[in-house]
């Protein structure tokens, strides 16, 4: 039995990442301009806690699209620690406007 929900989970974590990574290049790249050769590294982060927290989570969308948001802005801030974002990476209604585009 615990092998079929291991199966299982590991199914939905796979189905998710193939669903959402595109969006989550996307993202990362375009809409917060993280350097191509830190995009996916980051999204690989955002993957992990993912699969940490999966049975938990109901919409693996949102939840990806925000945790790749934040993973973002923490990339910027820990890049330049005394420098503010700009303001257009802070409004949430943007990116929610940008996945619809895009979906």
């Amino acid at each position: 039995m615990a092998d079929e929900i291991d199966t299982a989970a590991h199914d939905r974590i796979t189905a998710a990442y193939e669903r959402h990574y595109d969006l989550l290049r996307f993202i990362a790249g375009q809409r917060f301009k993280i350097p191509a050769a830190d995009v996916r590294p980051l999204i690989h982060d955002v993957f992990v806690a993912y699969m940490r927290h999966e049975h938990a989570i109901g919409d693996s969308r949102r939840w990806l699209t925000t945790s790749v948001s934040n993973a973002c802005r923490n990339y910027w801030r820990d890049m330049k620690p005394d420098t503010s974002l700009p303001a257009e990476l802070l409004d949430p209604r943007e990116l929610a406007d940008e996945c619809r585009r895009t979906s």
